[in-house]
């Protein structure tokens, strides 16, 4: 019942904003590069995350599933990756020699803007492709162009949500589409 409620109450704020006009459909941003686009850095975004039995902060699935589309690009090996813990987390695993974790600093909750200002100090040049859930990544990609830093998405971005995410927004598309229009009119009223 109240995650109907929810649903339905997502789904009606979302519908207001967008006829408003205060968000942008995700159809409005470009996440097509350039043509001679070329960035010797991959940066990761993580999405939602996991509590295991005793309540400690996990990655979750979507974040393997995000450092999976990193070690699958032809782009792995030759590049610097600079990823959010969660995504570092299983980075590790590839065996990826250059992989640098963005941490929360001072254990806060670590944003899209807080990675993008993190990401900053450790650029080699204002370029990036980047990694996100594929309904995060317009937002990711203003938030980088806010911070001065160009940024175009890997190919196969993951799509799906995890159900049990400890981040209630990331748990269902409509949800998190609600988040992301309140979080992309922070930007835009910011810019």
């Amino acid at each position: 019942m109240i995650k109907s409620a929810l649903l339905i109450g997502s789904a009606i704020l979302y519908s207001i904003l967008l006829y408003l006009g205060l968000v942008a459909s995700s159809s409005s941003c470009q996440l097509t590069p350039p043509s001679g686009f070329a960035s010797t850095t991959i940066t990761a975004f993580a999405f939602g995350n996991r509590y295991d039995e005793l309540g400690q902060y996990q990655a979750g699935p979507v974040n393997q599933t995000l450092a999976e589309t990193i070690s699958s690009s032809s782009y792995f090996f030759d590049s610097q990756i600079l990823a959010q813990w969660e995504v570092a987390s299983f980075l590790s695993d590839y065996g990826h020699p250059q992989v640098v974790a963005i941490e929360p600093v001072n254990n806060n909750y670590l944003s899209t803007k807080g990675v993008s200002q993190q990401l900053k100090s450790h650029l080699k040049q204002n370029q990036v492709w980047f990694v996100s859930h594929q309904a995060h990544a317009c937002r990711v990609q203003m938030t980088l162009s806010q911070q001065g830093i160009e940024g175009y998405p890997l190919p196969n971005l993951p799509r799906d949500f995890d159900s049990e995410s400890g981040q209630i927004w990331t748990r269902h598309p409509m949800l998190y589409r609600v988040v992301d229009a309140i979080m992309r009119l922070q930007l835009y009223m910011a810019q």
